[in-house]
């Protein structure tokens, strides 16, 4: 059952039906969490006749394509928001890829040229607060020559905007908060369309939990060599080659152990010297009653049974440590 990439997203959409703008990250955790529901179903949608009650469990995973499909859909690799997607934000992404490679070009020819005379300390172009700059001697820092946007830590040198440039920058800027506003205007969308479909989403996830422990019982079943014994209401025990758990679990050699009571013989009393296997027994025969409960299969021979009763209470005196072989 592909219930591997169904994740909690229960944060997720909290904040969302709190009206809060979630973050590209959570939003794509909420995009894959709904595709992976949405295989879960198709999955056990192909399998209805095979596994009708697990079928049935899925009733409730009926995510939105359309959000599965947008939310999908609405990020690169990366984790931004798609240019292909939203082509407003492909145009300004561009737009702010190409004054960036005219303010570039144009600083990449001042340091190459004698345009500024020998007021430059180095002939490299890099930024200062988000602005390019050039390396200019601290002396020619009031000539007119432009905008400084800092110093070196020596204060021979000051980091100078060229007036060449200024401007280009600004305009710059004005797209880069664009760029911003309308990113932010979508995950404004995005986060409301998860918003309205919160207790849809909220169901398929109790659902998938229900399958996913599912998964576990067999799963933990299977590590066990675990049959499913037959099961009652008479309140019959017969198990047959009966395993501690623990110990299956351990790959230790386990001496199995066969154990009976019913009711013409609803007591058992076992006698022995001390590490002799009385308190392994005992809590076998416990821990096959719980599991058997807990619908997870259980280590024993065939022809077992494990009737349904209550209570199930244990009164041990010494200290236990099965894991431990404290006994």
């Amino acid at each position: 059952l592909p219930v591997g990439g169904v994740v909690d997203v229960r944060a997720e959409l909290d904040r969302a039906a709190r009206s809060t703008v979630l973050e590209p990250a959570e939003l794509r955790d909420v995009g894959s969490c709904l595709y992976a529901l949405d295989r879960v179903r198709r999955w056990l949608d192909e399998r209805a006749d095979k596994a009708p009650e697990l079928h049935a469990l899925s009733a409730t995973i009926q995510p939105e394509l359309d959000l599965v499909g947008l939310l999908v859909d609405a990020f690169e690799p990366n984790g931004d928001l798609s240019g292909e997607t939203f082509p407003e934000i492909a145009g300004l992404r561009t737009r702010i890829g190409q004054l960036k490679a005219t303010i570039r070009e144009t600083l990449e020819e001042i340091v190459r040229g004698d345009s500024m005379g020998g007021a430059l300390q180095d002939r490299y172009v890099t930024e200062r607060g988000g602005r390019f700059v050039v390396p200019v001697r601290a002396g020619f820092k009031r000539s007119g020559m432009g905008i400084v946007h800092g110093t070196s830590q020596s204060g021979e040198t000051v980091f100078l905007e060229p007036a060449l440039v200024v401007e280009r920058t600004n305009q710059l800027k004005e797209v880069e908060g664009a760029l911003l506003r309308e990113e932010r205007r979508v995950l404004t969308q995005l986060s409301m369309r998860v918003a309205h479909a919160v207790p849809e989403i909220s169901q398929a996830l109790a659902a998938a939990v229900e399958l996913d422990l599912v998964c576990a019982r067999a799963g933990l079943g299977e590590r066990l060599g675990g049959r499913i014994p037959a099961v009652g209401d008479d309140g019959v025990v017969q198990l047959q080659d009966a395993r501690h758990p623990v110990l299956a679990l351990r790959g230790v050699d386990v001496v199995p152990n066969d154990l009976r009571l019913d009711g013409r013989c609803p007591g058992l009393v076992l006698t022995g010297p001390n590490t002799g296997g009385k308190t392994i027994a005992l809590k076998t025969l416990g821990l096959c009653v719980l599991m058997v409960r807990a619908g997870i299969p259980i280590p024993c021979g065939v022809d077992s049974r494990v009737d349904l009763f209550s209570p199930v209470v244990a009164d041990i005196g010494d200290l236990q440590a099965v894991a431990e072989d404290l006994s």
